[in-house]
């Protein structure tokens, strides 16, 4: 039967058993029936904005409202088990939780051969933004805390998004410098253990997007889902400030090899007036060992030192080294490797 789709937490990790081999989907924009379908139901569709493997997203109004909407079109015939899983686990994470920097959930909707998620109308991803013009330090702060704060709510939820990148973190209409985060496809959800601990990797388990891999991912050893997803912020706000991946190559290999055995470089023209305190703070979010990793959490105290940090410098710039006084942030920096609390 047609209409909004229901899903609760307890089947979303039981899995869905195929009857037999299932063809992969196929790709193509919504026919003339699916828009007279959707417009039945309250919605006029619009020009599409974006396009994937397997559908497409598209402006509409809701004509009950006048508010503008994002219709994610997904092809479900002939969808393999394992997308529909992930599907599935991406609508009850929408509709689960609801945060500002987070995109907001409607609905969804189901015919025999597609599922439309509609949520908010979103302005453009971070990768158009940056693409134009990169972020300064002020704004890539900005962003991180904010993503910081969608991460933290999702981890204490047992959720961890697992594909954090530029792409996936949009910028809202609102006025100002609002962002929220977006496609929770990838997202591994642990309701049992949480996503605070080691597990090993499913090798049929799609995990995130090459250049943003944390080392522990790439080497194929065990990760920590949370810790995961700081470091990929880390290699968001670097690509945001520089305009390119700190870890990269002429193929995937020597992106990994990167990954695994390079630091990122600081010596820029563009980090020139980039704060130590602000280098530190990604330096820490790639930290090649997890375990000196910061958590969400974690990392939202340290940027919390780090503004207080930069304001007492700004207002005591002009007096003598000896009367400054140091933050916590600084001699948190100042400290040897040192394995953080996860769950704070």
């Amino acid at each position: 039967m047609s209409g909004e789709l229901l899903f609760s937490l307890d089947n979303l990790q039981s899995g869905l058993t195929p009857a037999g081999p299932v063809p992969q989907a196929e790709t193509g924009f919504l026919g003339l029936k699916e828009l007279l379908w959707l417009e039945e139901r309250g919605y006029k569709v619009g020009i599409p904005v974006a396009s994937g493997s397997v559908g497409s997203v598209y402006r509409a109004i809701e004509k009950d409202t006048g508010m503008a909407v994002a219709i994610k079109a997904i092809k479900t015939k002939g969808m393999a088990a394992e997308d529909r899983l992930r599907l599935r686990r991406e609508i009850q994470i929408l509709r689960g939780i609801v945060h500002e920097h987070i995109v907001e959930y409607v609905t969804a909707l189901e015919t025999s051969t597609h599922v439309f998620i509609i949520t908010e109308l979103l302005k453009e991803d971070l990768f158009e933004r940056t693409s134009r013009v990169p972020l300064n330090e002020d704004e890539a702060l900005d962003m991180a805390r904010m993503v910081l704060k969608a991460l933290r709510i999702c981890h204490h939820k047992g959720v961890a998004h697992r594909d954090v990148k530029l792409e996936n973190i949009m910028l809202s209409s609102k006025n100002g410098f609002h962002v929220k985060l977006v496609d929770f496809g990838g997202a591994k959800v642990d309701l049992t253990n949480g996503v605070f601990d080691p597990v090993k990797q499913d090798p049929k388990d799609g995990f995130g997007t090459n250049f943003y891999l944390p080392p522990e991912v790439v080497q194929n050893k065990e990760y920590v889902p949370c810790l995961a997803d700081t470091w990929s912020l880390g290699v968001v706000m670097y690509s945001a400030m520089t305009g390119h991946f700190p870890f990269f190559g002429d193929s995937t290999e020597d992106a990994h090899e990167m990954i695994k055995h390079s630091h990122p470089r600081f010596e820029e023209f563009q980090w020139s007036t980039v704060s130590n305190e602000t280098k530190k703070f990604i330096q820490l979010l790639l930290a090649k060992d997890y375990e000196e990793r910061p958590s969400a959490s974690e990392a939202l105290r340290l940027l919390d030192e780090l503004e207080a940090h930069r304001k007492s410098t700004s207002i005591l710039a002009g007096e003598p080294a000896n009367r400054r006084k140091k933050t916590i942030f600084v001699s948190f920096f100042g400290r040897k490797s040192q394995k953080l609390p996860l769950g704070g």
